[in-house]
């Protein structure tokens, strides 16, 4: 009778813990923000607003041609 008496608790002790795992879970789930997919970064990186990143950067590095 004791051992079914434990056994009870332990089960309600488990279910309790599981659902507050599982609602921590969702809480943190709801608050984090999605990464950044590889077609928005490259968005950023090809922009009409900026125009192409790495061709401002390519004519950054460029000589000038004025003996540099």
């Amino acid at each position: 009778m004791k051992k079914k008496a434990l056994e009870d608790k332990k089960r309600k002790l488990d279910e309790q813990a599981a659902a507050l795992l599982a609602s921590k879970k969702a809480r943190l789930h709801k608050e984090a923000h999605p990464a950044s997919s590889e077609s928005e970064i490259d968005m950023g990186i090809f922009s009409e607003q900026r125009g192409n990143l790495l061709e401002q950067i390519f004519a950054a590095s460029a000589p000038t041609g004025n003996g540099e």
